[in-house]
């Protein structure tokens, strides 16, 4: 029997109580399993502890999910983001390093922040052309 495919899926840091958390949306967890058929595999927020290649080399290939916590615009000479904006440093990190190994790996890499993008441009040319 050959195996299912194994894909990351990057997790955020987060506080649940007292404790320190790494957490994934059941969404894209589902949506791994069922629609790509293939086994999710949470990958942690240990930005600093691993080089991005020990994760891409056990995995088949990557979900970045997109979320304002881990984009830092100041870091990239944009504005700041909205107050109130949660921040996840580890996540973000981790998602960069990640994010420029990729670019030199030849397996799949989904971007939904990309797509999310697309989908909203879309949405507003929709909107303009229907007024």
């Amino acid at each position: 029997m050959s195996r299912l495919p194994l894909i990351g899926l990057t997790a955020c840091s987060d506080q649940v109580g007292l404790q320190g958390c790494h957490t994934r949306g059941d969404p894209f967890v589902r949506a791994v399993e069922s629609t790509a058929q293939s086994v999710p595999l949470i990958i942690l927020s240990l930005a600093q502890r691993f080089e991005p290649s020990v994760i891409l080399d056990s995995t088949d290939g990557l979900l970045f999910s997109g979320a304002s916590s881990h984009a830092e615009q100041p870091v990239h000479g944009g504005t700041a983001n909205a107050p109130g904006t949660a921040h996840d440093r580890e996540r973000y990190l981790i998602t960069l390093r990640r994010t420029r190994t990729c670019c030199r790996w030849t397996r799949v890499t989904f971007w939904r922040a990309l797509s999310r993008r697309k989908r909203a441009k879309q949405r507003d040319s929709d909107a303009l052309s229907n007024t």
